[in-house]
């Protein structure tokens, strides 16, 4: 019993944002956790998104420029979570890296450098590595974010073996800008990061880390959305539903101005009523305007814009810029996958400097042992048979080809027997069909009428 609540508690942990690790086979904690779930901390959210003002937010990022942030990462979250289209286009970017197929390679050609990379891709492809590239790519829109690193002996070898990744609310910064970890409920000064046990990024380098963030931008214009579809609403409740009006004669008594009044409220919520012949009763339709003259709609459609070219770098790329934007999607596409190759070198980045030169020194490799590095399979969007023939060309050119990685870019399974193998298609030209012969002309039919002659004719 005892045994299942150990399990029980390390499965559910009492915090909303910690993915802690799985418990291991022995029942003890992995060596080196430092991060404490603290319910005031990761479950207590006040939502300051929630009918905010303008000065609110002003407020609450003077008070993330003093070192202390959590109100505006509240704010942000709250932000993503009512607007579909900047969720969209925050998750589209996130997974445009961080759901690709990706391996650890070597930094350069010397045995060690083989050796490094070769335990640490295996490492890795046995933890959430996954969830923490998702987890980092979120300094992007945060302006920070941080992961725990959980090392473990395997062996001969040290190796990490779980990645805590940590909401960027528990963090604040120090009057030096330093990430300092909020470990305790009582102390909000933090913890300074050890070195070694920390994957951290910022977004940016210049300025402070808790100005960085593209949702500092992005929370006005989402903002401006909110208010505009409230008011869209409003004006919606008031001017967009059929005007029931009742009649009556003079002269008439309080008791039929009565019935009057319940007939036009029936008629509003039932669609029906009965009434006397002597009252009238007049359905006034909403006066329709044309959308494209709507205050309301064009704010929303700004506002769309903007937070697409703020996250994406374009926005034909999410929705249609109607006529004529077909030759601009193709530009729009290129700028989006510049930011999408951008991300993957950053990542890649900080992978190199946070985790693969810990990995090194924690396993005592020689001096000028190059660092592993992360390499992301990112490639421009293309129809399958471009791909082919484009791979045709480099293997043509001595370019030497992963075939399995060829069978999962196509999705085409290796055979599971000899038996099953399709033969290989001859790479020759096929002959050309031989020409036909030319068809001769028919030789005119003989006639029995000699030609005439001139005395004749």
């Amino acid at each position: 019993m005892q045994t299942e609540k150990r399990n029980g508690a390390r499965r559910n942990p009492h915090t909303l944002g910690l993915q802690l690790p799985p418990p291991p086979s022995v029942l003890v904690a992995p060596s080196g956790v430092v991060t404490k779930p603290l319910a005031v901390w990761d479950q207590h959210v006040s939502h300051p998104g929630k009918g905010v003002e303008p000065q609110r937010v002003l407020t609450i990022y003077r008070s993330a420029e003093a070192g202390y942030p959590l109100e505006q990462c509240d704010l942000f979250d709250d932000i993503v979570e009512n607007d579909g289209h900047l969720r969209a286009l925050l998750e589209s970017r996130t997974l445009a890296v961080a759901g690709k197929a990706w391996q650890i390679q070597a930094g350069g050609a010397a045995p060690a450098d083989i050796r490094a990379a070769e335990i640490l891709d295996a490492a890795l492809h046995d933890t959430n590595f996954e969830l923490l590239m998702m987890h980092m790519l979120g300094a992007r829109y945060y302006g920070w974010a941080g992961a725990e690193i959980i090392w473990e002996r395997r062996g001969s070898d040290i190796v990490p073996t779980w990645f805590v990744n940590v909401p960027s609310r528990r963090f604040r910064f120090d009057d030096r800008d330093r990430p300092m970890l909020i470990n305790s409920a009582a102390v909000t000064t933090g913890e300074e990061l050890t070195p070694g046990r920390w994957v951290f990024g910022r977004n940016g380098n210049a300025g402070l880390t808790a100005r960085s963030g593209l949702l500092r931008t992005g929370t006005w214009y989402a903002l401006f959305k909110r208010w505009s579809w409230r008011d869209w609403v409003i004006y919606g409740e008031k001017f967009g539903i059929p005007l029931v009006i009742g009649r009556y004669q003079e002269g008439a008594s309080e008791e039929d101005k009565g019935e009057l009044q319940n007939t036009v409220e029936d008629i509003g919520e039932a669609g029906q009523a009965i009434m006397s012949a002597n009252a009238e009763v007049d359905i006034r339709e909403a006066q329709r305007g044309g959308e494209s003259n709507n205050l309301h709609r064009t704010i929303v459609v700004e506002a769309n814009a903007e937070l697409s070219k703020l996250i994406t770098g374009s926005t034909l790329t999410v929705d249609s810029g109607g006529p004529g934007s077909f030759a601009l999607g193709r530009v729009h596409e290129t700028r989006a996958f510049d930011l999408v190759t951008a991300d993957a070198a950053w990542l890649s980045n900080i992978v190199r400097s946070e985790l693969s030169r810990a990995f090194l020194s924690l396993n005592g490799f020689p001096p000028g042992t190059r660092p592993p590095e992360l390499v992301i399979h990112i490639a421009r969007e293309s129809d399958p048979l471009t791909r082919v023939q484009l791979a045709e060309k480099l293997q043509r050119m001595g370019l030497e080809l992963d075939k399995e990685q060829l069978r999962e870019e196509f999705q085409f399974r290796a055979p599971p027997t000899p038996d099953r193998a399709l033969g290989a298609v001859s790479s020759e030209p096929s002959p050309e069909p031989s020409p036909e012969p030319p068809i001769e002309p028919m030789p005119d039919e003989p006639t029995t009428d000699e030609p005439m002659s001139e005395v004749d004719a």
